[in-house]
């Protein structure tokens, strides 16, 4: 754009100097030229490759005109223009560079010589051919400018571009490392209370239970003495901590189990031999009893994957729903074609994992579906109402 710009500028000025020179018919003819070899020559300049050589052929007919009539010399600053442009941008070919140069220098000068000849021969006026001359170097100057310019704005894109990329790099590499960082945070939070609550569990609960035992045998022996109803306050004191101690363990441990880490660790052995698929959603709202349901049949059906499948992918997928929660774990093929399972042969009844993947679903109250037309499907959906369940395996846990 810039370079149509100046050679707009060029012909402005150069319409002044020929209506000194010329007029009528004439005139609009040089204006006609004068506008086809800069559309032509732009349009050539536009093709990539070596065949932007073609820009040179407007000029050389340009040259050839102002040297077979004077009148035609109001067309050199274009030359000039056209030529100091290819010294300054042609790159495809250091060769061809030279030759462009060369001609488009040889028709420029000789265009010139004519122009000379023409003012000694009075068909020119000096004052024009001063001006002419002028409007040659100002023009070789502005098209050296105007492409020094142009690359420095290709090269500002290009850093502009390359800014973006790497900022949007170091906006990706930021997220992954806070979630790296959230992640050793929780996990480290997990392992915490893990330790805490193996600790309440090993020294705080034991030392309560051998005290619950000594005051029932204490009670035992005074049972008829003064002390009797304080042993029993005592003892029913230290059953309400243990219960409490007991609920608090129960929870933290809950808390401390990450499903996602569980099963992404569990499925560690098969990733040398297979795909592995895993997209796990809300599991941190999960009880955890469910959570360790889960856990245990991934367990199962990781293991049965790991003896018996022969095929190369393996998804496993949970998903949270207002009303129940949902596990599969399927493994198929992709490259090929599943090897079908015969599912008379497969019953929970006769494999010792897959029953105890039914019973565990049961006592949950949810339900549970084999299914083997392409590879081996496990389905299972287990209530969010066995939430309750859970209450009662806490009371129970307590008694």
């Amino acid at each position: 754009m810039g370079k149509l710009i100046d050679k707009t500028i060029i012909l402005i000025l150069l319409i002044f100097v020929a209506v000194d020179m010329v007029s009528g018919g004439m005139l609009s003819v040089l204006i006609f030229a004068s506008i086809i070899i800069i559309c032509s020559n732009h349009r050539l300049w536009l093709i990539k490759g070596e065949g932007r050589s073609a820009a040179l052929i407007p000029d050389v007919l340009a040259a050839v005109l102002a040297i077979c009539n004077p009148c035609f010399a109001v067309l050199l600053p274009f030359v000039a223009y056209d030529t100091a442009t290819y010294v300054a941008e042609y790159k495809e070919s250091k060769e061809k560079r030279t030759i462009m140069t060369a001609l488009g220098g040889i028709f420029l000068l000789a265009g010139v010589f004519s122009m000379i000849i023409a003012v000694r021969s009075e068909d020119i006026r000096l004052p024009v051919a001063l001006f002419v001359g002028a409007l040659i170097l100002i023009a070789a100057c502005r098209s050296i400018n105007t492409s020094r310019i142009e690359a420095l704005a290709k090269d500002y894109l290009k850093v502009q571009d390359a800014f973006e990329v790497h900022k949007d790099l170091l906006k990706q590499r930021n997220s992954e490392m806070m979630e790296t960082r959230e992640k050793e945070l929780r996990m480290g939070t997990l392992a915490e209370r893990n330790r805490i609550a193996r600790e309440i569990h090993d020294n705080v609960g034991h030392m309560l239970s051998r005290a619950i035992l000594m005051v029932g045998a204490m009670r035992t022996v005074h049972k008829d003495d003064d002390v009797a109803e304080e042993l029993t306050v005592l003892q029913e004191t230290l059953d309400s901590a243990m219960t409490n101690i007991r609920k608090s363990v129960h929870d933290i441990r809950d808390d401390s189990v990450d499903l996602g880490a569980t099963i992404r660790d569990m499925s560690d052995p098969l990733r040398s031999r297979f795909d592995v698929r895993i997209d796990i959603d809300g599991s941190e709202i999960m009880p955890g009893q469910i959570r360790y349901a889960i856990s245990a049949i991934c367990k199962e059906c990781i293991s049965n994957i790991s003896k018996y499948s022969h095929n190369d992918t393996v998804s496993i997928t949970i998903n949270t729903h207002p009303a129940f929660y949902q596990l599969e774990v399927h493994d198929y093929m992709v490259s090929g074609k599943s090897e079908r399972i015969d599912m008379s042969k497969v019953s929970s009844s006769t494999g010792m994992g897959l029953a105890g993947i039914s019973k565990r679903v049961e006592e949950l109250g949810g339900r549970v579906t084999f299914s083997g037309n392409n590879g081996f499907r496990v389905f299972v959906v287990l209530p969010r109402s066995s939430d309750k369940e859970e209450k009662k395996n806490e009371a129970s846990d307590n008694r």
